[in-house]
């Protein structure tokens, strides 16, 4: 029951993100483009792990985004991905989002309009992203 869950969940995602308008992301150096613009600074941790999104030429953070890893006798059922916004003090994880990779999260928190090209963080679409995507889970 809960893979059919996630697995609504991954369709939902794939149609929004096919619907609406995809921004092209891009990394370069320490800046990523949306659409060829330079939009934020992003910095990568922990052997590439975590992704911490800043506005744009500062160390603002916006987002972190982590792969992690609950408990080593869960195999890959036990990985998933966090969302942390630290100006809005919330916390978003999920399993559903976990094979996605840099690039793909960053234009889907933009095209939900999580974020605006100027960094700033939209309150009321965070609450419903959360709410569409949060599974709540616990690290150990």
């Amino acid at each position: 029951m809960k893979n059919l869950m996630h697995l609504a969940v991954l369709l939902t995602i794939m149609a929004v993100t096919h619907h609406s308008q995809a921004q092209e992301i891009k990394f370069k150096d320490t800046t990523i483009l949306a659409d060829g613009t330079a939009t934020y600074s992003f910095e990568k941790k922990g052997m590439g792990s975590q992704l911490l999104v800043y506005k744009l030429n500062t160390q603002e953070t916006i987002v972190s985004l982590e792969q992690l890893h609950q408990g080593f006798d869960r195999g890959p059922a036990g990985n998933y991905v966090s969302f942390v916004f630290p100006g809005q003090n919330v916390t978003i994880t999920s399993k559903t989002l976990q094979h996605n990779n840099w690039k793909f999260l960053v234009s889907l928190l933009m095209s939900e309009k999580v974020i605006d090209a100027k960094g700033n963080v939209d309150a009321l679409n965070l609450k419903r992203f959360q709410q569409k995507f949060d599974e709540k889970i616990a690290a150990k």
